[in-house]
């Protein structure tokens, strides 16, 4: 499942124009840190929810419940819930794609949900997964105001 944070954004907006300024903030939201990272201890990470970078709007997201520290205020809150209540009630909004042996997807980070994979579903019980990680948008806006793919190699 896909949905265009964009939408969230401007939906959020039509709600109360005091929330996505609120989850904007620097320290909306809080990653705590890793103590038990297998890969080495990980610090705390804030930042937005919404920002704003190279003219497009970014969004980082999560709705898990542990693991995650939102800024404790009221207004913060209450913007917390109202993007919750729009990414459960706005299925209109959704994506929905099963994919296939063989597919894959590609895209700038997008609000996304996953059901636990099961192997048993499967003939095989092999599963390759292949998951990159850009620094560059996949779109790019050209001083002409056209958009252009950036270059993948």
């Amino acid at each position: 499942e896909f949905i265009d944070h964009a939408m969230v954004y401007t939906l959020l907006h039509h709600t109360d124009p005091a929330y996505p300024i609120a989850l904007c903030r620097h320290d909306a939201m809080t990653i705590p840190a890793n103590r038990d990272a297998v890969n080495g201890y990980r610090e705390a990470r804030s930042g937005p929810v919404f920002w704003r970078s190279s003219g497009q709007l970014n969004m980082r997201y999560t709705s898990r419940r542990q693991h995650i520290i939102w800024r404790d205020d009221p207004l913060t809150r209450e913007a917390v819930a109202a993007l919750g209540e729009i990414l459960s009630e706005r299925s209109d909004l959704i994506l929905r794609r099963r994919l296939k042996p063989g597919e894959g997807i590609l895209c700038n980070n997008v609000l996304h949900r996953r059901d636990a994979f099961d192997n048993t579903l499967l003939e095989s019980s092999n599963r390759l997964f292949y998951r990159g990680r850009f620094h560059d948008s996949l779109i790019s806006q050209p001083a002409s105001g056209q958009r252009a793919c950036a270059r993948v190699q």
